[in-house]
């Protein structure tokens, strides 16, 4: 079993890894795990907000012109570089909220997928809180690729220290109705492969392009 995650999916970038999974494993079950795209995007702009890649009033036009951003919640898109080597029958989608919903029964899912034996996992399950509220570390990029792992991990706690607090980024209603233009073939791609509607998804599902005007900026990676 493999989880496809973090770059695993990023074929843009990585498009050898789905053969490579397949040259290695070619009878691997694969579970593609989703969260809503545009909270997924909105979350990938926070993350790089306080690694100090860029400044909060520049979110709007940062995440319109990096084309990076869409392209990672483009999951249909992505998921079809793994179905040339992969079938559907060992591909998994699971949702994010399924998991926090009812975590026994999304891990009794991936037992059924799996072939295991179902299992009580309600008394292993552990509540986590999880902040919205991100410290700044600032030349994180650069730190990161100079300085060791032990002088790294010190100078992420300088920043602990100094409690300088990112706050998770708010879009505006002309961003949010672009990026949801951008992402609405794929995603009705990804419904009719997966059968699944997605209604969990809030944020993407509370967009509505109907009689919207959405802006076509060009896209560009910074």
């Amino acid at each position: 079993m493999e989880s496809l995650h973090s770059t695993y999916t990023w074929n843009h970038v990585f498009p050898e890894v789905p053969k490579r999974i397949f040259d290695s494993v070619p009878n691997v079950k694969l579970i593609y795990l989703l969260r809503d795209p545009i909270d997924r995007i909105i979350s990938h702009l926070h993350h790089d907000l306080y690694r100090g890649r860029f400044k909060y009033k520049n979110v709007d036009e940062v995440v319109l012109a990096d084309s990076n951003y869409v392209q990672i919640s483009q999951y249909y898109t992505q998921l079809s570089y793994y179905l040339q080597y992969f079938d559907m029958e060992n591909i998994l989608i699971m949702e994010t909220s399924s998991l926090q919903k009812d975590t026994n029964q999304a891990l009794n899912e991936i037992c059924r997928f799996l072939g295991a034996q179902q299992f009580d996992f309600s008394k292993w399950i552990k509540a986590r809180n999880q902040s919205s509220r991100k410290y700044l570390i600032r030349y994180y990029d650069i730190a990161h690729k100079y300085l060791p792992r032990q002088m790294s991990r010190l100078y992420h706690l300088l920043f602990y220290v100094a409690n300088e607090k990112i706050a998770r980024p708010i879009l505006s209603e002309t961003t949010l109705l672009e990026l949801k233009y951008r992402l609405a073939t794929d995603i009705n791609e990804l419904k009719k492969i997966s059968g699944k509607e997605f209604k969990s998804w809030k944020t993407y599902n509370s967009i509505d392009l109907k009689n919207e005007v959405v802006i076509n900026t060009s896209e560009k990676s910074y």
